[in-house]
């Protein structure tokens, strides 16, 4: 095999590799692209979207801090990661903190963002907002999003929210780990009462699907051929 060939053949293997290895993980997640996601307490735009689920009645406080969905998603040719969350039931005040490491060094060496959403459910609306922390506890952010949850005539249970890639620290195509926890106001200082398992994720994945698939696929017939020649060569 000539050495150009036999490069060729290395970068298409990894190729492979890397599709296997994501796959292989059930816990990590690429970027969805297909649909768009509004900001607007109509939640019809996260179906198909990734989304992990939470164990019912695992909470350690009320049913109203009890999560039941996670999702995220980011829209095409956009740098903004979109969040929605879903509890069990409850109309009253919803605090969730959501916990990323960006560069995937371990939550217990070094988190290095901390964003705080809360969401007030009102008869005919919601008020929501986030404020944004650095790994240290620093404020660097605040968002107000005004109307982005379920009323309480609507259930209060589900609330959506988005930030731009630079107010958490990541370019598009980077893997982050995160999840996403409920907390119970004003008990032993605002205290965990559910948490969902930690999530890898690839918002606005660099490559993306049809790429990384053609990826693939050119490495089949790659290799195909080359087990082909090989046979009919003396």
């Amino acid at each position: 095999m000539k050495p150009r060939f036999r490069y060729l053949g290395i970068i298409l293997l990894g190729s492979v590799l890397l599709l296997l290895a994501s796959l292989g993980n059930p816990n990590t997640v690429r970027a969805q692209t297909s649909g768009i996601i509004v900001l607007d307490s109509l939640f019809d735009d996260w179906i198909g979207q990734p989304c992990i689920s939470d164990p019912v009645g695992d909470q350690t406080y009320g049913a109203n801090t009890d999560l039941t969905n996670f999702c995220f998603a980011t829209n095409p040719n956009e740098d903004v990661a979109y969040f929605m969350a879903e509890r069990r039931s409850g109309t009253n005040r919803l605090r969730l903190l959501l916990v990323m490491d960006t560069n995937r060094d371990g939550y217990l060496t070094d988190v290095d963002r901390i964003v705080r959403i809360d969401y007030l459910p009102q008869s005919n609306g919601s008020d929501v907002s986030a404020i944004v922390y650095d790994g240290d506890g620093n404020g660097l952010w605040l968002v107000t999003y005004g109307d982005t949850g379920e009323s309480i005539q609507e259930g209060g249970r589900k609330v959506e929210w988005g930030l731009p890639f630079y107010t958490l620290g990541i370019q598009a195509g980077q893997t982050v780990d995160m999840y996403l926890s409920s907390v119970q106001t004003f008990v032993f200082f605002d205290a965990i009462s559910d948490s969902t398992d930690i999530v890898t994720w690839t918002p606005a994945d660099a490559l993306g699907p049809v790429l990384l698939g053609v990826l693939v696929l050119a490495g089949v017939l790659w290799f195909t051929y080359i087990r082909k020649r090989a046979r009919t060569e003396p």
